[in-house]
C-alpha cells in the first residue's frame, strides 16, 4: 500500500498530533457514507489495531496509520493540504475512485 503526503500536508499533520499531545497520531480511512458511497474520515488516535497499516512515522513513534480495510481502498492515494481564499483543508487525490462529489468528502469505486 501507498500512500504520498505532500510536504505541507505532513507538517500540518505533525502539527495537529502536537497540539494535542504525546501518544497520540493521525488516523486516515475510508467509512461508508457520504453522497458518493464512501467518505474519507480523519481524526487523532491512540490505540493501533492489529490490521493497522504505519503510512508515516516519526523516529519510532506512529504518526499516519491506515485501517487494514481502508487501506485497499487508499492505495495510490495523495493527500495534501490546500490554502485558498476561503479555506484550508486536506486534498484528497485517489486514483482508485470513480467519481467524487463536488467537495471532494465522498467518492465512489
Amino acid at each position: 500500500m501507498s500512500i504520498a503526503i505532500a510536504p505541507s500536508a505532513l507538517e500540518k499533520i505533525v502539527e495537529i498530533v502536537a497540539a494535542d499531545g504525546a501518544g497520540k497520531f493521525f488516523r486516515f480511512g475510508v467509512e461508508g457514507g457520504g453522497c458518493q458511497g464512501f467518505s474519507y474520515v480523519m481524526g487523532l488516535d491512540d490505540q493501533l489495531a492489529g490490521d493497522d497499516v504505519l503510512v508515516e512515522k516519526s523516529g519510532e513513534t506512529p504518526l499516519v496509520v491506515v485501517d487494514g480495510v481502508s487501506s485497499v481502498l487508499l492505495d495510490g492515494v495523495q493527500i495534501d493540504w490546500t490554502v485558498s481564499l476561503t479555506e484550508e483543508k486536506f486534498s484528497i487525490s485517489n486514483p482508485n475512485a470513480r467519481s467524487s462529489c463536488g467537495c471532494g468528502e465522498s467518492f465512489s469505486m
